[in-house]
């Protein structure tokens, strides 16, 4: 940053004073990327900023930032018009941008990132008006897009993109006054909008949108001015405005961070940013840190723009809340009842504490009942479940193991509960793996909100467990369109091949045991159990689940 910026910081003594709290600062970007409105937005544990207004005019570079390091990393420069004024959202691993200006022209497209690809696909554009600085959230599948300003002025339409189908239709419109560059995010079933730029006038309204009802209701005004120009991002059932201008289109003295609880319709102020506030700045979250990077601020009645980065990290405080699924066991499934067999159950031979504490699974949880007399009769097996980050489906957040039933729900041991409890982020999204003896794992194909509403059910499609898009992971069971785990798995690493067979032979013949080789979960190691594991020899588990 400049002089006059670092006058300013230690003239009002923000800088000294909050650097010993929470905000940190990280390595900035290189030099000749310094700008307003580009469009932050983090996938599998990397940051990514990209496009950008700036004094060399509208950008379309493209930046990595991995948090490990603290170091950025340029890559292959974003495909469509450089512009600034731009908006974006992340939904299910993927990131959408879209719209702003060009060097020429308000634009109306829409683009999808791939970071497993590293590429961007253009999507159908928007039967609306092009735009700068929209409201803009994908959320449930859908994107929602209104607000912002073009040649026409400011805007208060509202439009859905539906990421399946690619195609747009207009909603229900903006209650308020039209106006540009609001704040907006999604929290539970709702997505929020408000605040921004009108003629004349900052607004500090704020509005919550049903995407069912396809109707908005004004919600509490934040408690303080009207702002404009900011960033925001919702993060643990949390909605979040930071930074911006104030209602005279300057900067705040200090920096802005608002947390909005949408179940309690109230807004909450936390440790400002250093220094003063920014004028589209960019965000994105990293594991349970913030980062707020680049965007301008008005020094001495001049516009400069920022160059450091700093990043909060958010207090963790996750909740016991239950999660609910379903999966079926191809070894145990009996289509003429619909239901599993119990007989493991039925001789008292399923072990009174969990059986995932050896490898590969190497569980240390404690789950456990006082006797077989307390493991009710519709019982089938031990299952342990693990909900996954859903920025990173690579990192365990939670695992327990539970009791699979009959009829394929997993619950607590204790039969408290229907479904099983951790200790998770309200309204946050997860990936959910399910293991279970004898049987390939699986992931779920959508991530879960928790708590959720209804039990995520494996068997009702093939394509219900997260697969490489070519093989499904699930086994067809019957001809009902019933689908359930793979058997085979012996040994659990995620793989059906030789060493199963190995680990069958050299149990073969085993009789009233809770074994492993068990496939079929019938007590004993028959041909039955090699009959299951043949027909799935070389099938083989997500990459996420293998061990």
């Amino acid at each position: 940053m400049t002089n006059k910026l670092h006058l300013l910081c230690l003239l009002i003594l923000s800088c000294s004073i909050l650097s010993a709290q929470t905000w940190e600062q990280v390595s900035s970007l290189p030099e000749d990327f310094r700008t307003h409105h580009s469009f932050g937005f983090s996938l599998d544990g990397m940051g990514y900023l990209v496009t950008g207004g700036s004094n060399d005019g509208p950008r379309d570079d493209f930046y990595q930032y991995d948090p490990s390091a603290d170091t950025w990393t340029q890559l292959t420069d974003f495909p469509g018009p450089a512009r600034g004024y731009a908006i974006g959202d992340v939904y299910e691993g993927k990131a959408y941008l879209g719209f702003g200006s060009s060097a020429d022209a308000y634009l109306g497209d829409l683009w999808v990132y791939d970071n497993t690809t590293d590429e961007w696909t253009q999507l159908a554009d928007c039967t609306c008006d092009g735009r700068n600085h929209p409201a803009f959230v994908a959320h449930q599948g859908k994107i929602f897009m209104g607000m912002g300003n073009n040649g026409g002025g400011n805007q208060n339409d509202w439009w859905m993109y539906d990421i399946q189908t690619d195609t747009w239709e207009e909603r229900a419109g903006f209650p308020g006054l039209p106006v540009h560059h609001p704040y907006m995010f999604a929290i539970g079933d709702y997505v929020y909008a408000g605040f921004g730029h009108g003629n004349g006038f900052i607004s500090d309204e704020w509005y919550r949108y049903d995407p069912v009802a396809d109707e908005w209701t004004q919600v509490a005004s934040i408690p303080d001015e009207g702002r404009v120009a900011g960033t925001q991002f919702s993060h643990n059932g949390k909605g979040y405005a930071l930074s911006g201008d104030n209602e005279d289109h300057s900067s705040f003295e200090t920096g802005q961070f608002w947390e909005y609880d949408g179940e309690m319709d109230t807004w909450t102020e936390l440790t400002p940013h250093p220094s003063t506030s920014r004028w589209s700045p960019a965000s994105f979250v990293i594991d349970n840190e913030v980062y707020l990077i680049n965007g301008m601020t008005l020094v001495v009645d001049e516009w400069l723009y920022v160059d450091e980065v700093y990043k909060y990290a958010f207090e963790e405080t996750p909740q016991t809340l239950t999660v609910q699924l379903k999966t079926f066991l191809e070894g145990t499934y009996d289509p003429a009842s619909g239901e599993m067999t119990t007989y493991l159950q039925d001789d008292n031979l399923i072990p009174i504490e969990q059986p995932f504490n050896t490898a590969p699974w190497d569980y240390a949880g404690t789950e456990a009942v006082g006797s077989t007399a307390d493991i009710w009769e519709d019982v089938v097996d031990w299952a342990l479940v693990e909900m996954r980050s859903f920025d990173n489906p690579d990192s365990i957040v939670a695992q327990k193991a539970g009791f699979l039933l009959k009829d394929g729900r997993i619950v607590e041991a204790n039969n408290t509960v229907d479904g099983l409890s951790f200790d998770l982020f309200t309204n946050e999204t997860y990936y959910a793996v399910v293991r279970v003896r004898g049987h390939l794992s699986i992931m779920t194909e959508s991530p879960l909100t928790v708590p959720s509403a209804a039990y995520y059910d494996f068997s009702t499609d093939q394509w219900q467990a997260k697969s490489d898009g070519v093989t499904p992971q699930l086994a067809d069971m019957s001809d009902s369109g019933v689908f359930g785990m793979k058997a085979g798995d012996i040994d659990g690493e995620g793989t059906i091949t030789v060493t199963d067979l190995n680990l069958y032979i050299a149990a073969s013949s085993a009789v009233l045991q809770y074994n492993d080789s068990d496939i079929n979960k019938d007590k004993n190691v028959t041909v039955a159990d090699f009959n299951w594991y043949l027909p799935n020899t070389s099938a083989i588990a997500i990459e996420e689940v293998r061990y």
